[in-house]
């Protein structure tokens, strides 16, 4: 979800849940290649702090987090479920 995207439902008081992280849809050759995990690398980790703290800051209700390590999960003040952390223990239907 883009920031204008989510200002736009936040201003009609809709709450929202943001994914960052692997995105099935999008991420097929990583996903074939074995490269499941986002973040692992330096500079993939900044950028997806870069885009968790921006939907942050735009006001997400939530955010889900796909396969990210659980170190860039607990800096955020919104409630974060990482299905890659080890105490997941939960499904989002």
């Amino acid at each position: 979800m883009s920031e204008g995207i989510l200002c736009a439902l936040k201003d009609k008081a809709i709450q929202c849940l943001c994914h960052i992280g692997l995105n099935p849809q999008h991420d097929q050759e990583r996903m074939k290649q074995g490269k499941i995990v986002k973040g692992k690398k330096y500079a993939e980790a900044i950028e997806l702090l870069k885009g968790a703290k921006i939907l942050e800051n735009a006001g997400a209700d939530l955010m889900l987090l796909e396969k990210i390590p659980g170190k860039i999960s607990e800096t955020y003040n919104t409630e974060c479920f990482n299905a890659y952390h080890r105490h997941w223990s939960g499904q989002i239907l």
